[in-house]
């Protein structure tokens, strides 16, 4: 519905929306994200696996070496599909080894990831400013959610990065700006669902007391 709807809707000004799929790197996942957008007019597949040591030695059960070659296949397996924009991300990367980092995202830009993201939860409260500042280093996407809505302690805020750019973007974040109309925000904000689903201060104790126990 929304890849049909919005996905086909051309601006005045000729913009059109991506329309994404989030996917694990199963087939299974794939093929299902590519079928919820593959009748829009910019199509995206999104697909990430766990690269942390921890994630991939108790979660995943695997090792470097296939972790890899799972991202690399499945990326090149989504690409196959017709889907010509792929996005990447490493799960929890801000525990990952850097050299092991660069290593799978080359790898995966190589079977054809055109997108890449390093995804950041808000366990310790500083999604926001982790988010400005990749947009100041030359990060052009910025993964944000409404209320911060998102597992654990939550995701960076899509108000306060957007009100952030928009407030301070000359003069401190070196011209950034966005085309989103911010008047919008509040009413989407305070829609009943997502009030409920909006990180609470004691999930972000219970994301702290979990990276303690590592």
């Amino acid at each position: 519905m929304i890849a049909k709807e919005v996905g086909n809707h051309v601006d005045d000004d000729g913009y059109v929306p991506v329309i994404c799929g989030l996917s694990r790197c199963n087939k299974g996942d794939i093929d299902a994200a590519w079928e919820g957008v593959r009748y829009a007019l910019r199509p995206r597949i999104h697909t990430f696996i766990a690269t942390s040591e921890i994630h991939m030695r108790h979660k995943l059960r695997k090792t470097p070496e296939e972790v890899i070659q799972i991202a690399s296949e499945m990326v090149a397996y989504a690409r196959s599909l017709g889907c010509e924009d792929v996005e990447f991300s490493p799960e929890d990367a801000r525990r990952s080894d850097t050299e092991f980092l660069y290593r799978i995202l080359t790898e995966v830009i190589k079977a054809g990831a055109t997108t890449l993201n390093i995804p950041d939860t808000n366990d310790l409260g500083l999604a926001t400013a982790n988010t400005l500042a990749g947009a100041y280093n030359g990060g052009r996407q910025l993964e944000v959610t409404i209320n911060g809505i998102g597992e654990r302690a939550g995701n960076a805020s899509l108000q306060e990065v957007v009100m952030a750019i928009r407030c301070r973007g000359n003069e401190l974040l070196g011209g950034l700006y966005t085309g989103i109309n911010s008047k919008h925000i509040s009413v989407a904000s305070r829609m009943p669902i997502l009030i409920d689903l909006k990180p609470s201060d004691e999930c972000r104790k219970s994301a702290i007391s979990d990276l303690e126990r590592g």
